[in-house]
């Protein structure tokens, strides 16, 4: 969508114009659920959460100032909402439903699998996404940095991070067993 057409859509949905937000939803739900997806591991919650941030971003969409920062925006509250709802969450979110065990296709051991899991749980939300993402969802990093708003070069310093805690969490644990 060019700039000028949301620029369009925008100022009418703030105006009231459903119609107008319906193609703004249309353009960004996939980055809005993706975002949520990467942030709870659910698909079913992050279907829930990327509803609720769509209304609220209808309700609130008089608030954005510039028109043209609107995926931006959208996103932002969609990865506010997904971590919120994750803050409110009691029991720990079972990681390997977002994985599907790839390891296990590649010949690696159940332990092993497990491990990679435990470890992965264990990374701040700031590098678990993107390395979720690029990994397991086969993202490139340049649609990685696209969805989460951030620059290329941020996402790859951020999975080269995300691997480099990975690989010590595995090395202590390796040591403990």
């Amino acid at each position: 969508m060019d700039k000028s057409r949301q620029r369009q859509l925008v100022s009418a949905s703030a105006r009231g114009d459903k119609t107008a937000y319906a193609e703004l939803i249309r353009q960004y739900y996939g980055a809005v659920y993706g975002q949520c997806l990467a942030i709870v591991s659910h698909p079913q919650d992050a279907e829930d959460i990327a509803q609720d941030v769509l209304l609220k971003g209808y309700i609130k969409i008089g608030q954005l100032r510039d028109p043209d920062q609107f995926g931006p925006w959208i996103r932002k509250i969609a990865q506010n909402h997904a971590r919120t709802f994750l803050s409110g969450r009691k029991q720990q979110l079972e990681f390997n439903e977002q994985i599907n065990e790839p390891t296990l296709s590649h010949g690696a051991s159940q332990d092993d699998c497990e491990q990679l899991e435990w470890a992965i749980g264990k990374l701040p939300a700031e590098l678990r996404t993107p390395l979720v993402l690029y990994y397991f969802h086969g993202k490139t990093l340049r649609a990685v940095a696209e969805q989460l708003g951030a620059s290329l070069t941020d996402i790859h310093r951020k999975v080269r991070c995300a691997l480099a805690q990975l690989y010590q969490l595995m090395k202590e644990q390796g040591d403990k067993v």
